[in-house]
């Protein structure tokens, strides 16, 4: 992977992942910790599974995003934090992730700005430019603050919040927009559907023609690393995916493939809304997330291609692993976790 001639060598530096008991921080603390060598503190819930990180030299550090106080020892003497943790839902409450997506990186923020922290690198997704963008959306692209989507909304003011620090107080900060993560360890791109096809539950809608902008995870953390590797002030924000748009026929297909299924059934578009509708009035009941939402039918009948032109461009960012790699690296992961 290529690195910025004159920019930031990791190896040394201290570095905060927020959320990095997750899918996507968990990721990343493994590979500054080990390629990078950086000196990497994680902070971590009491509830949060660590075993992925216990061997790797890894400072835990123990806080919430949600938590300001929590955060202040994590963040002190710190060059650099990247902030990963967020509440990833396409259903739930409006206040429940305003509060952690768009408060809590309030918090991590001010806490960075206190402790003099050189460098914030925040997660954004996709999500803003709306459920339904259009094709060749690039970073120019406005974002959509009537999607009325509660995700979508609060990653808006999350960013509304990161820019408006970076202008009035100095904060340099860089935001990543990643696409449909899948890989080793993803819930919602990898486990949820390989579960959902072992059951006999996953249907494809009007065929499976909608495009998914998939992303490897760890094209993702080549991102991260080659965004904190680079020199720069203010706050520039970026698209990261593979590059490509996959029909979801094909994309979940590999899933169906590895377990030996053949082709995944398919319901209208319309049929699909019917049975989202009933779903979530059923969640509003019960209080359990629905199996199906119209925010998913929506975007997985959506058939745009983001750009990469800017990430390509400014970061050298150029993803290395093909779908094809990355699904045997996530079917190795799979069988030996006896999930298929």
């Amino acid at each position: 992977m290529p690195k910025e001639e004159e920019g930031v060598d990791l190896a040394g530096r201290t570095v905060v992942v927020t959320g990095a008991s997750g899918f996507v921080g968990g990721h990343l603390a493994a590979r500054l910790a080990t390629r990078e060598r950086a000196c990497v503190r994680a902070l971590v819930r009491p509830t949060s599974r660590i075993e992925h990180l216990r061997d790797l030299g890894i400072h835990l550090c123990p806080g919430s995003i949600t938590e300001p106080g929590s955060l202040r020892a994590a963040f002190d003497g710190a060059d650099m934090v990247f902030h990963c943790a967020a509440l990833v839902r396409e259903w739930g409450k409006s206040e429940d992730l305003y509060r952690t997506n768009a408060l809590g990186t309030e918090n991590v923020l001010i806490a960075a700005a206190g402790a003099r922290v050189a460098r914030v690198i925040h997660t954004s997704s996709v999500a803003v430019y709306g459920l339904e963008p259009d094709d060749g959306t690039d970073e120019a692209s406005p974002l959509n603050h009537a999607s009325g989507n509660p995700y979508a909304d609060s990653k808006i003011a999350a960013e509304v919040l990161v820019q408006r620090y970076a202008h009035e107080r100095g904060l340099n900060a860089t935001i990543l927009r990643p696409a449909d993560i899948y890989g080793p360890r993803s819930t919602t791109g990898t486990l949820g559907p390989v579960v959902a096809i072992k059951l006999g539950w996953m249907e494809l809608i009007d065929g499976g023609e909608g495009l998914t902008n998939h992303l490897y995870v760890d094209n993702l953390v080549d991102a991260y690393v080659l965004a904190a590797q680079k020199d720069q002030s203010g706050c520039q924000a970026y698209i990261i995916s593979d590059g490509v748009g996959t029909t979801w026929r094909e994309f979940f297909g590999r899933y169906a493939r590895m377990m030996g299924k053949g082709a995944l059934p398919s319901i209208p578009k319309e049929t699909a809304m019917l049975k989202a509708a009933e779903a979530e009035a059923k969640a509003e009941r019960t209080g359990r997330p629905p199996f199906l939402t119209r925010a998913a039918v929506t975007l997985m009948t959506q058939k745009a291609v983001f750009r990469l032109d800017k990430a390509c461009r400014e970061l050298s960012y150029a993803p290395r692993i093909s779908l094809d790699e990355g699904m045997r690296l996530t079917e190795e992961w799979l069988r030996a976790k006896r999930y298929i």
